[in-house]
């Protein structure tokens, strides 16, 4: 199998953050980001992108413009030799990628293999404190967190004191299941990705739905983790509190009318950063989010 070299480096501090690995050149871009997401450490509670100058490459659900491209439809050889990779494009993460020119024929049939690598990994929804951290403006040695300052530790990984993201690299630890990890990461986030087919349209061709056939309530598993996730990113309510008022709610009005509370209190709260964010705006889960109102269900 021929397989392709790919760097990764976190684009504010190269040396501090990046990994490097070795990817099947037949990957679609698609592929491509969940190995990097993998390698990087992160849960996937946030898109990724990729951006070359041949284009921006990611989910058709966020295409809305010339020069943007379904990540699942392109392969390895779209980006060239010089991209950027974003993740979480709330925070941000960018990352300065090359594709290696040289091939690298191996007896393998694995998906991908992580060779080196720098830095704990992305912290979830924690890139301004651990860009403090970088810059020198929280101590190494900081071993509590404190609120009156704003210094966190990341939930999604374990961190004694600050200085624990620089510790030696492990890489025979993080190779140990790659491979088998970014599959798993693959079936995971297609599932979802069929969870939500109906609802969020993948194309032109679906946007002439009629909302006055949705069904209420089958758009609850699909859209309800989605609509805690964005509610959860703006640091309004975290996803236990969405789900509490939600499972309260349903047991005094019922199922039907506690989603339609729910839907009711997602556009009210999140109005004012959907409407200062085109890319969010023109998003097909809230176009269609918005055209679900309490008059259409009542």
């Amino acid at each position: 199998m021929i397989y392709k070299e790919i760097i990764v480096a976190l684009k504010e501090y190269n040396d501090r953050l990046n990994r490097t690995v070795l990817v099947r050149e037949d990957v679609s871009l698609f592929e491509l980001g969940v190995i990097l997401g993998t390698a990087l450490g992160v849960e996937f509670d946030h898109m990724f992108l990729f951006r070359s100058g041949k284009g921006s490459f990611c989910d058709p659900v966020w295409i809305d413009r010339k020069n943007e491209y379904s990540y699942y439809d392109k392969k390895l050889n779209a980006l060239g030799k010089k991209f950027t990779f974003i993740y979480d494009t709330g925070d941000d993460w960018e990352f300065d990628g090359s594709v290696k020119d040289e091939n690298v024929e191996m007896n393998a049939n694995d998906i991908a293999f992580l060779i080196d690598g720098n830095g704990q990994g992305i912290w979830e929804d924690n890139k301004y404190i651990l860009m403090r951290y970088l810059d020198g403006e929280i101590d190494p040695n900081t071993d509590e967190e404190d609120e009156e300052r704003g210094i966190y530790f990341p939930w999604n990984y374990e961190v004694e004191k600050f200085s624990d993201f620089d510790n030696d690299f492990d890489l025979i630890a993080e190779q140990e299941d790659f491979s088998d990890l970014v599959e798993d990461n693959l079936v995971e986030l297609e599932n979802a990705r069929d969870d939500v087919r109906g609802f969020i349209p993948d194309s032109d061709e679906e946007e002439d739905y009629d909302k006055e056939d949705v069904d209420l309530m089958s758009l609850y598993d699909g859209a309800f983790d989605m609509v805690s996730e964005y509610i959860a990113s703006y640091q309004i309510m975290t996803d236990d509190e969405v789900k509490d008022i939600f499972d309260d709610l349903s047991a005094k009005i019922g199922e039907e009318a506690a989603l339609r509370k729910i839907i009711k209190v997602v556009k009210d709260e999140l109005d004012q950063y959907i409407d200062n964010n085109e890319m969010l705006k023109n998003h097909s889960y809230f176009v269609k989010l918005n055209e679900i109102d309490e008059e259409t269900y009542s």
